[in-house]
C-alpha cells in the first residue's frame, strides 16, 4: 500500500488522527513562539517539516525511539532547528544546541496494517526516575502536552514530505501574518518591527 513503511519518514509533517474531538481531527503539529501547538487542518502555510531523527542507531534499547527537530523555514527563522521537548507537561521548542534537553520520543505504533504510519508519542526523557518519564504526547485544545492517561494520548500520523530547499514565506514574530518572500521589501527578523512593508 502506498505511504507504508516500515519506521517513519526522515522528514514528516504530523498530523492529529485521533477520532475525538472530530474538531481537532487533521490538524498539523505546529508552532507558535515556542509553544507547539496544533494548527487549523486548512492551513497549510504554517505546516511544519519535521526531522524524525532515530536517538542512538547502536543502541538496541533506543529501537524506536527518535529526535523531532524542526525545520519550518529553513534558517530565516530563529527557531529553526529546534528540538520537541517540554517545560512541566507542555511540549515546547528548546534551543538545538542545548543537547541535554533533546527529548528521546518512542513511537508506538497506533494501528496494525493498513496503518502503520500512525503512531503513539512517548517521552523516554529523563529515564524511570523522572515522573514525566512514560507520559504519552496528547492535547488540550490546541495546547500540546504530556499526559498519563493513555486514554487521552494522541493518534499521529506521520506524513512523508520533502527535506525542505528553501524559504517561500517570511515572519517577522510569533502570530504575526505570513507574506510571500517575494513581495517584501525586506525578509523581516524575528523579534522586530512587524511591519511588513508588502507591495501592493
Amino acid at each position: 500500500v502506498e505511504g507504508i513503511a516500515d519506521s517513519p519518514p526522515d522528514v514528516a509533517f504530523i498530523e492529529n488522527d485521533t477520532p475525538e474531538p472530530s474538531s481537532s481531527f487533521g490538524q498539523w503539529v505546529s508552532f507558535s513562539g515556542e509553544d507547539v501547538l496544533l494548527y487549523p487542518k486548512n492551513n497549510s502555510d504554517d505546516k511544519v517539516p519535521w526531522s524524525i531523527i532515530p536517538s542512538d542507531p547502536g543502541d538496541p534499547s533506543a529501537a524506536d525511539t527518535y529526535f523531532i527537530q524542526n525545520l519550518w523555514h529553513i534558517s530565516r527563522d530563529s527557531r529553526y532547528g529546534m528540538w520537541m521537548s517540554f517545560t512541566g507537561t507542555s511540549l515546547k521548542l528548546y534551543p538545538k544546541d542545548d543537547t541535554d534537553d533533546k527529548v528521546p520520543w518512542k513511537l508506538v505504533r497506533a494501528h496494525p496494517a493498513p496503518h502503520p504510519d500512525m503512531y503513539y508519542i512517548q517521552n523516554h526523557w529523563g529515564g524511570e526516575s523522572e515522573h514525566r518519564y512514560g507520559m504519552w504526547v496528547g492535547f488540550d485544545g490546541d495546547k500540546v502536552i504530556l499526559t498519563s492517561n493513555e486514554s487521552l494520548r494522541g493518534v499521529w500520523r506521520f506524513i512523508k514530505t520533502d527535506m525542505p530547499k528553501a524559504p517561500s514565506y517570511c515572519r517577522s514574530a510569533p502570530g504575526v501574518p505570513e507574506y510571500p518572500a517575494a513581495h517584501a521589501h525586506v525578509c523581516p527578523v524575528p523579534g522586530a518591527a512587524t511591519s511588513l512593508h508588502v507591495d501592493a
